[in-house]
């Protein structure tokens, strides 16, 4: 398998650099994305726990005086110009017994809060703004908190709001996306760069390569391209200067059997001279 990877990797320098750019700038984009999303993330949150902070707060300080003078009618009011808004669930004021004083849903008011998350809260008396419960599926996202009820330092009751939390996982999806499509098109361009940068590359080294073919077929005269990049002008230049000096030592070794030939022609010339003087005096 490892060798299978290796032998495909390492095929050729083009695809080197294909392969290697594109995961260098994907991994680049996904890691950016993921830092930038999580952040992202953590200031939705913030921000959705803000909002509902301040306006739990605010119904909690506006409905004090009527919880301590028991009017249920102006309580109820209060809290339905606050359950008008688009993302809320339910909001209620219950007493410190855990009785629904108000109620978005007003066939709730009088019942109590009996569930273990409601009675451990109550049972704390606390005195600072929770957040009770961070729900988030595939289908629901909400977020529900409480504030405690203050009339001249005494505890009266507690704000529970319940806030549904799909515009900002919204908002976070869309941000989401349109990350997942950046990083995908700056991948194709570091695709189409890398290819197109491999290809300029590569197209030097195979005129190297023809370059020397035409040479082992007897060609002369033949040079390589030095107006390429630097890398490749080196070693194109190293080529022809070892291309002129193959030129020039034929020259000479052509020149070494020119005269090595002409110098056997005139020993011949004068042997035959030699032998035809021989001749005639042995003929005599």
């Amino acid at each position: 398998m490892i060798n299978n990877i290796l032998n495909f990797w390492n095929y050729s320098i083009k695809r080197q650099l294909v392969l290697g750019i594109t995961f260098l700038t994907l991994g680049m984009f996904l890691t950016l994305s993921f830092v930038i999303l999580e952040k992202q993330k953590v200031f939705l949150n913030e921000s959705n726990i803000n909002q509902s902070k301040n306006r739990t707060n605010s119904l909690a300080v506006n409905s004090a005086s009527w919880l301590m003078s028991n009017d249920y009618i102006g309580l109820q009011e209060v809290v339905d110009s606050i359950s008008s808004y688009k993302d809320e669930v339910h909001i209620m004021i219950v007493d410190l017994k855990g009785k629904i004083v108000a109620h978005s849903d007003k066939s709730k008011v009088g019942q109590y809060l009996v569930d273990d998350l409601s009675v451990k809260h109550l049972n704390s008396l606390t005195k600072n703004f929770e957040v009770l419960k961070l729900y988030s599926t595939k289908d629901n996202h909400f977020i529900e908190v409480a504030s405690p009820i203050f009339y001249k330092n005494q505890l009266l009751g507690y704000v529970r709001n319940r806030m549904d939390n799909k515009y900002w996982i919204n908002s976070f999806e869309t941000i989401k996306n349109e990350f997942m499509l950046f990083t995908f098109i700056a991948t194709l361009f570091a695709i189409l760069f890398a290819y197109l940068s491999a290809n300029i590359l590569t197209k030097n080294f195979y005129n190297l390569i023809d370059v020397t073919k035409k040479i082992k077929a007897g060609e002369k005269n033949i040079k390589a391209n030095e107006n390429v990049v630097k890398e490749i002008q080196l070693l194109s230049k190293e080529f022809n200067s070892m291309i002129e000096v193959k030129e020039k030592n034929e020259q000479v070794i052509l020149e070494l059997n020119q005269n090595l030939e002409k110098i056997v022609q005139e020993r011949t010339k004068e042997l035959n001279f030699l032998n035809e003087n021989l001749e005639e005096k042995i003929a005599q």
